[in-house]
Order: structure tokens, then sequence, then C-alpha cells
């Protein structure tokens, strides 16, 4: 499929394959990284403030780090970049 870095943000989710959706979901639930009703109660409640640029990038290190550190995903660095991009999206880190 077409390089990430090209997809514009709100297009990248609908170009993602399925079976790589269903990894990287399967994968950040099993790191606890992502909880979608969490997450999304507070976007919802906290809509209105920032985060601060300092934050965006620790949660986007750790996010990066435990990617890496499976030996699954570290053959596939695709992954790891696609897991990144999705995970921004989904708890809105841009």
């Amino acid at each position: 499929f077409a390089n990430p870095p090209d997809w514009a943000d709100n297009d990248f989710l609908s170009h993602l394959p399925v079976d790589v959706f269903d990894e990287i979901l399967s994968y950040l639930n099993r790191i606890e990284l992502l909880n979608v009703r969490r997450v999304s109660q507070k976007m919802l409640r906290y809509a209105d403030q920032r985060i601060p640029k300092s934050r965006k990038i620790s949660a986007e290190n750790l996010i990066i780090t435990k990617m890496a550190s499976n030996s699954k995903w570290r053959k596939n660095p695709t992954l790891i970049t696609c897991g990144v991009m999705m995970t921004r999206q989904l708890i809105a880190l841009d």
C-alpha cells in the first residue's frame, strides 16, 4: 500500500489493509497504550484543551519504544510506522 507519510491524516485509516489495522489495534491493546473508550471520553471532556508538546513527544516516544521492543514488529518497520501514525490519529496526539 501507499507510503504512510504521503497520506493525509484524515485518509490514513481508510488506506490501511484490514489485517494491518487489526494487527496494530491488537498490539496496542496488549501493551495497554490504547483504551478507546477512556480516550474518547477524555477527548470529549477536554476537547478545547491542547496537549502540551512535551507530552505529545513523550507519548510518541513511548509508543515507538514499545513497538520496537517487540520482535515481530522489529522485523517489519512498516508496522511500526503505521502503528505510530494510527495511534496519533486515534488518540489525537497530532
